[in-house]
């Protein structure tokens, strides 16, 4: 019997780089990947089949940088890498450590097969593990038996999907397009559509290298970039159905989370 649970989650310190020069304060492969690895922790007893994303708040951390004509300019805050005692002798000559953080709140919802055996087990693991590289500071469960109950329960925010499609040629026929052309006519077009960080693409076939983590193969790759769309939930509440829930897998030698229609995904790679 499905079961649905409704997560409230406050994050402190979550990264918003997508990619070295793409920020967005919207971790949504981190956001499924997470409540997948969740339930790994739990021993699979949850069973994920699939993850809402409802966007609630973002505070980027923001700095006030003082200029040579006195006023200030707002900056995200950067930070140095380590300072050993054997580095060098001023910590300032130290290299920038690239960074984008943000305090989130979000809230998620996971249609599992099974219902947890204890609520507090799941918020106790939750408070142990790491959001988009940030500390969740508050984590609050709720169960439902059924996906409109769920959804009922969810009373703001903005419902995430993935609309990476509309990067996409209508008539492959056409001369190709850039891109990063059509990604910036996107977001300026819609009412709230963002770049996102959807998985990875491989360049290189999986294969043993050593210092690889946990002796598995280990592949070369590169961040896939994708579109997605923020909705109030008071206006898609009535048309989320299971089919609007993020899913991840393979498509041949691309590794990806996403919610739309149509796109088969594998669970193993396939060379």
């Amino acid at each position: 019997m499905k079961t649905y649970l409704t997560i409230d989650l406050k994050v402190h310190k979550a990264s918003m780089l997508q990619s070295l020069s793409v920020i967005s304060p919207a971790p949504v492969f981190a956001a499924v990947m997470a409540m997948h690895a969740l339930d790994k922790k739990l021993g699979s007893t949850l069973s994920v089949q699939g993850v809402g994303i409802i966007h609630k708040d973002a505070k980027p951390w923001i700095e006030q940088m003082p200029t040579m004509k006195g006023y200030l300019l707002q900056e995200i805050v950067q930070k140095r890498g380590a300072y050993p005692f054997s580095s060098k002798a001023n910590p300032t000559q130290n290299s920038m450590q690239p960074m984008a953080l943000a305090d989130l709140e979000w809230a998620l919802l996971l249609e599992c097969d099974h219902p947890p055996r204890d609520r507090a087990q799941v918020e106790n693991m939750l408070s142990s593990m790491r959001f988009a590289g940030g500390e969740i500071t508050s984590a609050h469960v709720h169960i439902h038996e059924k996906m409109d109950d769920a959804i009922r329960s969810l009373r703001s925010g903005f419902w995430v999907d993935d609309v990476t499609n509309t990067l996409m040629q209508d008539d492959f026929v056409q001369e190709p397009v850039n891109p990063v052309e059509k990604l910036l006519r996107a977001t300026r077009d819609a009412v709230w559509t963002i770049p996102v960080n959807l998985g990875y693409v491989l360049f290189a076939a999986p294969e043993a290298r050593r210092g690889a983590r946990d002796g598995c193969d280990h592949a070369f790759a590169e961040h896939l970039m994708g579109l997605v769309r923020y909705t109030p939930i008071s206006i898609q509440r009535a048309h989320i159905t299971r089919g609007n829930l993020w899913r991840y897998g393979w498509d041949r030698d691309h590794f990806l989370v996403t919610n739309r229609s149509g796109v088969e995904l594998s669970p193993y790679f396939i060379q």
